[in-house]
């Protein structure tokens, strides 16, 4: 059983989420998730990412998918690591006209390896906003 979208809007109470392999998910929203953590790596088709004032989440384990089109981690608590990590996978899976907003929040600004990637990103022709 796969469900292609899912969509928690106002999911203030949920701390944990686990999605198993579901390998058919295409776009996963959740507006005021509550969780530190979240791992995404067995949504293999995922498309859209979007995680809105979810101000406790501070790690992301990125998919394995090459699909992604729309990364937004916004008004998150996402540490300089996790930042870099996530732009470092758009790279590596050659993400190109897509969005990637890691704005608001107390998320960290990219730094090292990740300022290099962000600016890789825009010259593929994604819009990238961070801290």
């Amino acid at each position: 059983w796969e469900l292609p979208i899912i969509n928690l809007s106002n999911a203030s109470a949920l701390e944990t989420l686990t999605l198993g392999s579901n390998t058919g998910l295409e776009n996963l929203s959740m507006i005021f998730f509550a969780g530190t953590y979240i791992d995404l790596v067995v949504c293999e088709a995922i498309q859209t990412l979007s995680f809105i004032n979810s101000a406790a989440l501070e790690t992301v384990v990125m998919p394995g998918t090459s699909s992604l089109t729309t990364i937004n981690f916004i008004g998150c608590a996402l540490g300089a690591a996790d930042v870099n990590a996530i732009l470092a996978h758009a790279v590596s899976i050659g993400m190109t006209g897509g969005t990637i907003n890691l704005s608001g929040g107390t998320s960290a600004a990219p730094s090292g390896a990740g300022i290099t990637d962000k600016a890789t990103l825009i010259t593929a022709g994604n819009s990238v906003t961070t801290n």
